[in-house]
């Protein structure tokens, strides 16, 4: 059977049968694993590379004990694991609605609603360490965490360019912008 130059078999080849699905594991690792139907596979394809992406972003929040230096190294975070990961970043940016969530088994949806708290938990944390009190300052806080940062990556990701060695700057002095008001 033929091999690409990492010396694996393409991933067409790979023994899927139809209870199978080829999902890549890390960008360029590709292993073949049993699902049930379409709605899993698909489900699991997003699932996998959200809860590595909310696992690593969860962690950077807490590499730093200063709320504002925590909040920048979040923003940059985002820009610098979508550089790493550009095909992971692309997959994440379509949002789960496009890997069909509305027919994701019940566990599934389980497991990314439970992904999907405990980050909005540690960023509800932060923001009480910052000193956020209502609806506005959450929404600062998501903006500046979450979406702007992400709408660096998107920007150039869309657009079908890498991103500019300054990319993560852009997404730190936003934050840093964002958040000024909250001492």
């Amino acid at each position: 059977m033929p091999t690409g130059r990492s010396g694996r078999q393409p991933a067409h080849r790979v023994g899927a049968r139809r209870d199978q699905a080829v999902v890549h594991i890390q960008d360029g690792h590709v292993s073949p694993h049993r699902f049930a139907g379409r709605p899993a596979r698909l489900a699991e394809v997003w699932l996998r590379t959200v809860e590595r992406f909310q696992e690593e972003y969860t962690q950077s929040l807490g590499q730093e004990t200063d709320p504002h230096r925590a909040a920048r190294a979040a923003a940059r975070h985002v820009v610098a694991r979508s550089r790493a990961h550009p095909r992971q970043a692309a997959l994440l940016l379509h949002g789960p609605e496009e890997f069909g969530q509305a027919d994701w088994p019940p566990e599934h949806r389980e497991r990314a609603d439970g992904g999907n708290r405990r980050t909005l938990a540690r960023l509800a944390a932060l923001g009480t360490a910052l000193g956020a009190t209502g609806p506005e300052d959450r929404e600062r806080i998501a903006l500046a965490m979450v979406e702007v940062p992400l709408s660096v990556v998107r920007r150039h990701f869309r657009a079908g360019e890498a991103l500019p060695p300054y990319a993560e700057d852009l997404a730190e002095d936003s934050a840093t912008a964002l958040l000024d008001r909250f001492g």
